[in-house]
């Protein structure tokens, strides 16, 4: 008796609860995307944020890189032909010049853990131009060290012919021309690469 009445009652309010639970149903599964939908948002959010901060931190290396190597640049150019002038001319400006050389290869190995990765890989091997260039800036800044000018601007040697005969030899190891060129043709190539990518974020 018990088990038919439960049937009659089941067959009498079953297409009552048949929507209930599909309504039922419809609200746990629309919680459970809101939810999954409300932690995507959450990690969108961090990511953006993550991805905000990182440009920021590689804007704020490349201003720093590109204003060290146009300083750098300066000076190389006046580093140009310099050999020719007098003896202390070449030391004061040879100095502002080994100076800022250990200024950008500091700056630019402190900071590359941020650069963009093209820019990284492209420019890593340009510190080898800047190393030669160095080489023979300080073996001409030697040289030139033997040298002083006297009080009618007269060139005269100080130093011994035995120190001026080594050094010379170590100079003639350079080609002068073609390491200035290089260096500079790098410099001009990295200083275009970081204006292309302020570009491309404005």
């Amino acid at each position: 008796m018990t088990e038919k009445l439960i049937r009659d009652l089941w067959q009498q309010y079953s297409y009552l609860l048949t929507p209930a639970i599909i309504i039922l149903g419809n609200i746990v599964q629309a919680i459970i995307t809101s939810k999954r939908i409300e932690s995507f948002k959450n990690q969108l959010k961090k990511k953006e944020i993550k991805y905000s901060y990182y440009n920021q931190l590689q804007i704020k290396s490349l201003s720093k890189i590109f204003q060290s190597i146009t300083g750098f640049k300066e000076l190389t150019e006046k580093m140009i032909g310099l050999e020719k002038s007098s003896p202390e001319n070449y030391s004061r400006i040879s100095s502002l010049w080994i100076t800022s050389y250990f200024e950008c290869t500091k700056l630019f190995s402190r900071e590359k853990y941020i650069l963009p990765i093209g820019l990284k890989k492209k420019h890593i091997n340009m510190f080898s131009n800047f190393n030669s260039l160095f080489d023979l800036i300080s073996i001409e800044k030697k040289l030139k060290s033997l040298y002083y000018t006297n009080e009618i601007d007269e060139v005269e040697l100080v130093g011994n012919y035995e120190d001026l005969s080594s050094i010379s030899e170590q100079l003639k190891c350079y080609d002068n021309k073609r390491i200035f060129e290089a260096t500079i043709l790098s410099i001009n190539d990295l200083c275009q690469d970081i204006e292309t990518y302020f570009e491309a974020i404005e």
